[in-house]
């Protein structure tokens, strides 16, 4: 049986030292796909404010290091969503 075609885009960001992530990142879109969205995959390091605009929906994925998210992770998306956001909040808003 295959799925229904979702009219939904999925966006799994991850960032991986090892490369767990990377594959659990890999499962996630696959999952997603199965289920009949239109799924990718991007390293964090990356990701532009285009990709993240892009997607309906967005899955982070990161090791955690000393109680943080990778440092690819929290950089990539800090320069992403500020770039996306640019322009896009109302005036006095981020």
């Amino acid at each position: 049986m295959t799925a229904q075609k979702l009219d939904i885009e999925v966006l799994v960001v991850f960032a991986s030292t090892g490369g767990s992530t990377r594959r659990a990142a890999q499962a996630h879109a696959d999952g997603a796909a199965a289920a009949g969205a239109r799924a990718a995959t991007i390293d964090a390091a990356t990701a532009t404010a285009a990709d993240l605009l892009r997607a309906n929906a967005l899955i982070l994925g990161s090791p955690i290091h000393m109680g943080t998210p990778h440092w690819e992770m929290k950089r990539g998306l800090s320069d992403a969503i500020g770039r996306a956001s640019f322009g896009l909040l109302p005036s006095g808003v981020g």
